[in-house]
């Protein structure tokens, strides 16, 4: 499941479109590692899901509804307690990794107002919610202490800090000419694994996609011609993420009809193996893959 940097900027665009500005009117946590935001805005109420699953970690929209616990668990109060009928004021995908930061404006037990953020981690088994006021740590639904992690700790009390920046050109603000200077100092190696190696956000299936694209194969080598056509295609595509324009879709088993994956762009590579269903937003892909494929498992 390709849930990169590219699909949470789609994520965090259509957040944009909806959220900022509502105000919060419950907080439920019907699993251990799932928070789920039902937010009032332009008169409307949505739903969304924020999952730290290490297997399935995501952040959506969602239409279909969850059993929420008799009780709240404590993760849960504390996020009532301190966010509860605040009012989102941004939602922002810091240096286009794989974290999104919601910011909401709440009030204090002294009615003082406060900015307090909701972290949303989707890195794997590495993912997590994370609730601060200012840059303080409040609590997380994952606590990392020195016996998990010996560089990165998500305990109460302390300073809130990114995860480490990974030493990659960043996809969201590359240039053209940019592209190819960088693609043509890389030693041939598959095109797929140049991208994902050199550039922020990228992953595996849009490195596939590319390469199909600029040579007709998915395992094409960066060298010689190739080299050119390559960073003409991640050009035209990067150039359409930055600037917001987006193609959901899912994509499904020619024959089974069972799901396959997902992605914010459109794919191209599987040909008539595969189906490939478009969505007008992320989070209505996302909402189908995961319902669906839950039945069929």
């Amino acid at each position: 499941m390709p849930f990169d940097a590219i699909a949470v900027s789609a994520v965090v665009k259509e957040l944009n479109e909806k959220l900022v500005g509502g105000r919060i009117e419950k907080i439920h946590q019907p699993e251990k590692d799932e928070i789920r935001l039902f937010v009032k805005a332009d008169k409307k109420t949505f739903t969304l899901l924020i999952s730290a699953d290490s297997g399935n970690p995501r952040i959506h929209l969602t239409g279909h509804p969850k059993q929420n616990p008799s009780a709240a668990p404590m993760f849960c109060m504390l996020m009532r307690k301190h966010i509860g009928s605040g009012r989102i004021k941004t939602i922002t995908q810091p240096d286009f990794e794989r974290v999104v930061d919601i910011e909401i404006e709440s009030r204090n037990e002294l009615g003082d107002v406060i900015s307090c953020h909701i972290y949303a981690e989707i890195m794997g088994r590495h993912s997590n919610i994370i609730l601060t006021v200012g840059d303080k740590v409040i609590d997380s639904v994952k606590r990392v202490d020195l016996s998990v992690s010996t560089v990165r700790h998500i305990l109460p009390g302390i300073t809130y800090s990114l995860p480490p920046r990974q030493d990659k050109i960043n996809s969201q603000t590359v240039k053209e000419d940019e592209i190819f200077e960088t693609l043509l100092k890389c030693p041939p190696q598959p095109i797929e694994k140049a991208i994902v190696k050199t550039f922020s956000g990228t992953s595996p299936l849009f490195g596939r996609e590319i390469s199909f694209l600029a040579t007709g194969e998915v395992s094409s080598m960066l060298e010689g011609a190739s080299i050119l056509a390559a960073s003409k295609m991640l050009w035209k595509n990067l150039d359409k993420i930055q600037k917001g324009e987006f193609s959901p879709c899912i994509i499904s088993d020619a024959e089974t009809e069972k799901m396959i994956d997902f992605a914010a762009y459109n794919i191209s590579l599987y040909g008539s193996l595969a189906k490939v269903g478009a969505f007008e937003s992320i989070s209505e892909a996302m909402d189908t893959f995961f319902l669906r494929r839950d039945l069929w498992e």
